[in-house]
């Protein structure tokens, strides 16, 4: 069928929730006073909109900013379906999209449709609104959040999500469970 996959939507510290799809890609999500931040993207519009569905149940905020962890397909490609006023990534990885992203769209359908969901098109090559260097914050209402570039890890250029209050941290990639990380 089109959606086997188990997916699980839970709080993991105040204010933080994790959005999991067994066998597939997670999101993050942060919710402040004024609005919500969205960690990776889903590789799919649906994908995206079965997390805005969730985030509807726990917030009337809206999705003001998606940061992408890092560029590859399965966990970007929704992004645009967040209607985000930001879709923000490290430097390093704005280039990793502008360099290797369509080869990287392509490539991801091919070996692992089934992330995909049977879907015969892919949303269009994420563009990223802004990027920084090594680290930036971003307050939501009340809930600091802090972007950090620490170094190459699963590709050059991943970002790790810290919300101090909550003592939470997105990882993306970089944690993976009964998998060995990929490192480029």
């Amino acid at each position: 069928g089109k959606q086997d996959k188990k997916v699980s939507f839970r709080e993991i510290g105040r204010d933080c929730y994790a959005f999991c799809v067994d066998g597939g890609s997670n999101t993050g999500v942060i919710v402040g006073e004024n609005s919500v931040l969205v960690v990776d993207a889903q590789p799919t519009a649906n994908g995206a909109e079965a997390v805005l569905a969730e985030i509807t149940k726990i917030s009337d905020k809206p999705v003001k900013h998606v940061v992408l962890t890092h560029y590859h397909a399965d966990s970007s490609l929704g992004a645009a379906a967040f209607e985000p006023g930001e879709i923000i990534v490290s430097d390093l990885t704005r280039r990793m999209i502008e360099e290797r992203g369509q080869a990287d769209r392509s490539a991801a359908l091919s070996r692992t449709p089934e992330l995909f969901g049977g879907a015969k098109r892919l949303p269009a090559q994420i563009r990223p609104t802004m990027n920084f260097a090594s680290s930036m914050s971003i307050n939501l209402g009340r809930k600091d959040v802090r972007l950090m570039h620490l170094g190459r890890g699963h590709t050059m250029g991943d970002v790790v999500v810290w919300v101090p209050d909550a003592g939470v941290l997105f990882a993306g990639d970089l944690v993976a469970n009964q998998v060995a990380s990929y490192c480029g």
